[in-house]
Order: structure tokens, then sequence, then C-alpha cells
């Protein structure tokens, strides 16, 4: 009976090739949901957790990111042998892209992996795309949205609207 078990539980598991690996504000309560929700047509990528503490409207790092959060963060990742990682957040679009830049940086030196987050992602896209406009409607605040304006400007991308819903903690 017990052998029987553990085959019917591999079957349970799809295979998997690649691992994909977020990092995510501890207080996000959407991330994972709809990074699954996303992959369910890729049943070969996995996705893989961990979060970081952020709790509430107050961020004690307002202008930069919390260098060792991430690094720690990355370093339980690592140990699953991501094929890449996510800083799953808008804070580096607000902060400014440089840092998202030199987190990316960091984490490919310490640990060997390629790291992504939101706002280079964007910018990646809409520079493929040849988008050189966009409007902002986002969950955050109007001044974190003019923050990411500011951000798109020195990449040469003009926003030409904003919408905002005023919340200011992720757990809204």
């Amino acid at each position: 009976m017990q052998g029987d078990i553990l085959p019917q539980a591999a079957r349970l598991l799809p295979p998997t090739r690649h691992r994909l690996a977020t990092l995510l504000p501890s207080a996000t309560i959407v991330v994972e949901t709809l990074t699954q929700a996303l992959l369910r047509p890729m049943p070969k990528v996995a996705a893989l957790f961990t979060r970081i503490q952020k709790r509430g409207a107050g961020d004690p790092f307002p202008d930069m990111h919390d260098w060792d959060a991430l690094e720690d963060a990355a370093a339980l990742l690592a140990d699953a042998k991501p094929d890449a990682l996510i800083f799953n957040a808008g804070k580096g679009a607000a902060i400014g892209l440089a840092k998202d830049r030199e987190l990316a940086a960091r984490i490919r030196q310490k640990f060997g992996l390629p790291l992504t987050t939101p706002g280079l992602a964007l910018i990646r896209a809409l520079h493929v795309l040849g988008v050189q406009k966009i409007a902002i409607a986002g969950p955050h605040e109007q001044s974190h949205n003019h923050s990411v304006s500011i951000g798109l400007a020195i990449v040469c991308i003009e926003t030409v609207a904003e919408a905002s819903l005023g919340l200011t903690d992720n757990l809204s």
C-alpha cells in the first residue's frame, strides 16, 4: 500500500523545467495568486516565492532598497536553483530605475542569477515596442505615480495622464 502512494503523489506534480523565483513585500496579497494564474498555461514553469518585510505605509528606506533584506531573500531563493528572479515591487520605478539596475547587478554578482523588476521589464517592453508616451493607472498615491513619471522621463518615456486610487499600503 505505502509503495503505491509515492507514484500517485508524483503524478500530482507537473513536470517542471524552469523555476521563476519572486521576491515580494510581506504585506502584498495578490502577487502569488496572479503569478500562478499567469503561469497556468506554462505548466513546466514552477513559481517560487519569498517575502521581505514591508508593513504599512511607512518605509524605513524611502529613497533606496533594503539591500540586506533583498540579498537575504535572494539567497533563500538561490538555494532552490531558479532560472531567474523577480523583485515584484514597483518601488524602483518611483525611487529611480538606477536602484533596480544596481539590485540586478548585485544579485547577478552574488548569486549568478538574472533579476528583473516591474520597472526594468516595463522599460524594456516599451523600448522594444517603440512606445514613447504612456498613461499611468495604479493603486498608489498620486505622489508615487508622479515619481514614476519622473523616472520614466529620464529614459525618454513621457507620461501623458495619471490616475491613482490613493492607497498607502500593500494590504489595501
